[in-house]
């Protein structure tokens, strides 16, 4: 009302609820997010500006907040990544590099950042840089093994992550068969998502994993 005032105007858009309602602030907010979402092209930061209230409302679910609002789960997920990234002493630098290198997608940077913290808040953005430009050069299919291996190992040196994980074996690709039903609905749930078929899955599997099952073979035996 008081920006409408400023501009002259005496008249403002409303919406009226004739029935009696007592609205949470639940509610308010994922109004107030379908609202701007819908009418204006937000970027991440006014996305996560936006939303970060029911984030925490809902215990950062990403689903649940996706659930409650209608909102893509990419568009969501990758405003709460930027955000979680940039509150980290030079997050947001490092960031900047490997977006505009191109090798690494956004939902990779957190795997990069994670093993050169020096501290939960800060990265040591120098041993960040000369991983990522040397990881850059590792064959794709044994980047995953580099990662293992930087996340286990953390006070290892930028090289002995390169040689390590390039020693250990080397994952591929796994065939999974469905029936034409199940593909299609999948298919279908992930585009409504604004997801790959590939990703989806593969982001179902985890988020479905509830136990450490990372360690050993005698782990998932038990």
């Amino acid at each position: 009302m008081l920006a409408t005032a400023n501009l002259g105007r005496d008249l403002i858009e409303a919406k009226v609820f004739l029935e009696p309602k007592i609205w949470t602030k639940e509610q308010i907010l994922i109004e107030a997010f379908a609202e701007n979402y819908a009418d204006t092209d937000m970027d991440k930061t006014e996305v996560w500006d936006t939303i970060k209230e029911l984030y925490f409302i809902y215990n950062k679910s990403i689903k649940k907040v996706q659930a409650a609002t209608g909102i893509r789960y990419q568009d969501i997920a990758s405003a709460v990544r930027t955000h979680e990234i940039k509150k980290i002493q030079g997050g947001g630098e490092f960031l900047d590099i490997v977006m505009n290198e191109g090798t690494f997608e956004e939902q990779q940077v957190m795997g990069l950042i994670t093993p050169c913290l020096i501290d939960m808040k800060t990265l040591d953005l120098e041993k960040a840089k000369d991983f990522h430009d040397k990881l850059t050069r590792v064959k794709p299919n044994a980047r995953g093994n580099v990662l293992k291996v930087a996340k286990q190992h953390p006070s290892m040196d930028v090289d002995t992550w390169i040689a390590d994980g390039e020693a250990m074996k080397r994952t591929t690709e796994k065939r999974i068969y469905f029936e034409e039903s199940q593909e299609l609905r999948i298919q279908n749930y992930a585009k409504e998502l604004g997801m790959s078929f590939s990703d989806f899955v593969i982001q179902a599997s985890l988020d479905a994993i509830t136990v450490d099952v990372e360690n050993t073979d005698e782990q998932l035996e038990d």
